[in-house]
């Protein structure tokens, strides 16, 4: 059973934010502390790890795991270069990144969605990650009810109509024309948890765990309706 005060701290965050940089760190964070508890668990990895938070976004995963492993790296292709005591930030093209150390555990969070070449993000995370380590990827399935993002309920419709009604609703900017610039730079693809679960064992990983992030109940698991039920999913892998 999940606390009733994490749900409601989770909603309050959640509903947050999209109003300030500082706000969506929190809630970064916030997820970052639930999140490590399943890594510890499934991946069981010391303190002097280095970990690459692959598609860092604004940095909230890696600052909260700069307090739990010796080397955190965040990389992202918009990420202002920073170097601290706790971690590092680099801008990088995830698709082309190559880091001389290999790391012990890539973080991929909400980040497979956006990348038109999935295939080509999931080739480069396998070369910069060594034998024997860890990948967590997680995404919000495009026919769960929040896998549309800002476009939702509209993306089970069409793809014109649904962008019509961002539109229309204000929710989007009028220069979008398609999934493919919703974010400006990158877009939002059509990606669903049986079609990365094929992509991830046909480039050399080994799934231990798949499951719905923060839910008692693992919809991932559930044939067919899964797409739906799941509004976050987690894979937790290792490179042979």
């Amino acid at each position: 059973m999940i606390p009733l005060k994490f749900l409601r701290d989770f909603s309050r965050l959640s509903r947050k934010r999209l109003n300030s940089e500082n706000d969506y760190l929190k809630f970064q964070e916030f997820q970052a502390q639930a999140i490590y508890q399943d890594l510890n668990k499934i991946f069981k990895l010391p303190h002097d790890s280095f970990v690459i938070d692959f598609g860092c976004g604004k940095g909230g995963y890696t600052n909260f795991f700069s307090a739990k492993f010796k080397k955190v790296l965040g990389i992202d292709f918009h990420v202002k270069q920073q170097v601290s005591e706790k971690n590092i930030f680099e801008s990088h093209d995830l698709l082309n990144y190559k880091n001389p150390q290999k790391a012990d555990l890539i973080f991929c969070s909400s980040v497979i969605e956006h990348v038109k070449n999935q295939e080509g993000l999931l080739k480069s995370i396998n070369e910069n990650l060594k034998s024997g380590g860890f990948l967590y990827l997680s995404f919000p399935p495009f026919y769960s009810l929040g896998g549309g993002h800002q476009l939702k309920p509209f993306h089970y419709f069409p793809e014109k109509f649904a962008i019509w009604m961002g539109k229309k609703s204000k929710r989007i900017d009028n220069q979008v024309s398609g999934y493919g610039n919703l974010f400006g730079s990158w877009g939002l693809y059509k990606t669903t948890i049986n079609k990365v679960a094929r992509l991830l064992t046909k480039n050399n990983f080994r799934i231990l765990k798949c499951k719905t992030r923060f839910l008692p109940v693992n919809t991932a698991n559930i044939p067919v309706l899964n797409e739906l039920l799941t509004w976050h999913v987690e894979f937790y892998c290792q490179k042979p």
